[in-house]
């Protein structure tokens, strides 16, 4: 199994990027962050945080992975009037 670590510089750089894909309404994306093409960044939103999806969970233990950075909002909007969790995951 990987043992990977949650990085606190890459979950602040999550949770910038994750208000900012928010604010663009990006949704289920994936995409390299520019100048930093090593990193794969995950968004997406979900009622219940815990539970990764199979996607995610196979890009996580790939053993290639050595840090993880996660930023999360729980957001209210006409669009989810409930709340949902927005989640930002970044793998390098």
């Amino acid at each position: 199994m990987n043992i990977i670590e949650l990085n606190k510089a890459l979950s602040m750089e999550a949770y910038r990027n994750l208000i900012n894909v928010y604010m663009k309404k990006g949704r289920g994306i994936i995409f390299p962050i520019p100048g930093r093409e090593i990193n794969r960044i995950f968004f997406y939103y979900t009622p219940a945080p815990n539970i990764l999806s199979p996607r995610i969970r196979s890009q996580i233990m790939n053993p290639s992975i050595q840090k993880i950075g996660i930023g999360v909002k729980f957001i209210k909007s006409s669009e989810f009037p409930s709340g949902s969790f927005w989640i930002a995951v970044i793998l390098k």
